[in-house]
């Protein structure tokens, strides 16, 4: 599945130093298409996100994209205000039943701040 093959691509890539939770992100550009940020994954949690993914045809390509409740993983992970919205988004979007059991079964690979926030979240409000 390379999604990228034969393609002509721009980009530009970023390491992250050992604080960061990411190994790397990778900007993939190609001419008047919209810009995919590629992330490069540091932990084994994040590599059985991959193995999950669904294939997603886009321009006649199959690209891996995160299953919903691996994506709102991410956004915990990631923990910024903006990651925040994007999950409550996610949530209002969703009408899949099980999402929320199944971020709580895979939050367990995750650090306690992420379960936290995931509790924030899900406070009636």
């Amino acid at each position: 599945m390379d999604a990228f093959e034969g393609r002509r691509l721009g980009g530009a890539g970023k390491g992250g130093d050992f604080e960061d939770p990411l190994a790397g992100v990778v900007r993939a550009v190609a001419s008047g298409e919209r810009e995919v940020d590629v992330i490069v994954g540091r932990f084994p949690w994040q590599e059985s996100i991959i193995e999950r993914a669904l294939p997603v045809t886009i321009q006649e390509s199959d690209v891996p994209v995160a299953e919903p409740a691996d994506l709102i993983l991410l956004k915990l992970y990631a923990g910024g205000s903006q990651d925040r919205w994007d999950i409550e988004q996610l949530l209002a979007a969703q009408q899949s039943e099980g999402l929320e059991d199944l971020v709580e079964e895979r939050l367990v690979w995750l650090p306690r701040e992420c379960a936290d926030l995931w509790q924030d979240l899900r406070r009636p409000r």
